[in-house]
């Protein structure tokens, strides 16, 4: 997930709209910054997000069509902006400075103008109310910022659950996965499960990254049309997390990046390698360290502890040719690999959802 960092926006309001296009993690405006224009999203999507504590609270996601920041213009009283705005994915906006707009309005009809007015003042109204609900939502424990997660177990269950069922209850299986409509997704999650639509859409985010999921366009050029790839993983993910729950905190499985990392080269390494009768295989860890330093990456022979405390491989031995070596349960580490790379993830995007307002 791309964590709100700069601000590029904040130049006086044009004189005539304009079309301006801001890059993942460009920032619209901050909370409380002077509001002097509104934006009609022409592509890609916004997220409105309000500070709270080391993190933040996530709002609403914004879409083509939709319009954002004229709040400001209907309320004198809310001259700052109230919450923060920034571009999820690659997003043009048009920009329509409060003195343009207020010229388009005041030659509107005096009736019309009392319609929109008398709109706006009752969507502000319930704007306050669902903005004081929201305040006390997702990811904080007795308001303690050190607890603060996006996503908790219990949503990653859920998640995994949802779509493993959504996806082969209602996709179209073909030779790659499962096919579904976004909609069709969006309305048993939102609409029927009632789980929040801004997590929905991280979680597609990072099922995108890991190759779980792939995004393309319908036919009107729109990224609605959704391919869940490996369902096994779903479904082995949702009981490793099930099975992890249960279990002491001493016996849960804790791999660290730099282990994961370390994992990973050995999976590479052994590929096509024959196990033994017991299941292992011998791997050379002086060749995995060596690359990594070579590419100047912080990853040792220590990282490789974590694999052995965990049952995965046996003590570090040096072999005849002086080289660091040792037995390991390829398959063992394969089955679990891919868990952990998916835990080690969410723990990412949970630290800079934390830590990055």
């Amino acid at each position: 997930m791309v964590v709100p960092q700069k601000k590029v926006a904040g130049k006086k309001s044009p004189r005539k709209p304009q079309i301006i296009e801001y890059k993942q993690g460009d920032v619209l405006f901050h909370e409380k910054d002077k509001a002097e224009a509104l934006y009609i999203i022409k592509e890609g999507q916004l997220r409105l997000y309000r500070p709270k504590g080391k993190g933040f609270i996530e709002i609403a996601v914004l879409r083509k069509g939709e319009v954002i920041g004229e709040m400001a213009f209907f309320d004198e009283k809310q001259t700052r902006r109230s919450c923060s705005a920034s571009a999820l994915v690659t997003t043009k906006v048009i920009e329509i400075g409060f003195e343009s707009f207020g010229k388009a309005i005041k030659n509107l009809n005096p009736w019309f103008k009392t319609i929109i007015f008398t709109l706006a003042d009752r969507l502000r109204d319930s704007n306050d109310l669902v903005k004081q609900l929201e305040s006390n939502s997702v990811g904080y424990g007795g308001g303690k910022t050190s607890q603060y997660k996006f996503f908790n177990n219990a949503d990653l269950v859920k998640l995994l659950d949802y779509f493993y069922l959504v996806f082969k209850g209602y996709g179209v299986q073909d030779t790659n996965g499962y096919v579904l409509h976004k909609s069709i997704l969006k309305y048993h999650l939102l609409d029927i499960f009632n789980f929040p639509e801004v997590k929905m859409e991280e979680f597609v985010r990072l099922m995108q990254d890991l190759n779980y999921l792939e995004v393309s366009d319908d036919e009107k050029g729109n990224p609605n049309i959704f391919l869940l790839r490996n369902e096994k993983f779903y479904k082995g993910a949702l009981d490793f997390l099930n099975e992890q729950r249960r279990l002491d905190d001493k016996k849960r499985v804790i791999i660290p990046p730099r282990s994961e990392a370390f994992m990973e080269k050995i999976i590479e390494q052994l590929e096509g390698v024959e196990p033994d009768g017991d299941g292992k295989c011998e791997v050379n860890l002086s060749k995995i360290i060596e690359e990594f330093k070579s590419k100047n990456i912080s990853v040792g022979q220590e990282d490789f502890l974590d694999v052995i405390s965990q049952g995965l491989a046996e003590e570090i031995v040096v072999a005849s040719n002086n080289e660091y070596v040792s037995l390991v349960k390829i398959e063992d580490l394969k089955v679990l690999f891919p868990f952990i790379r998916f835990i080690n993830k969410i723990n990412r995007l949970n630290e800079e959802k934390a830590t990055k307002a």
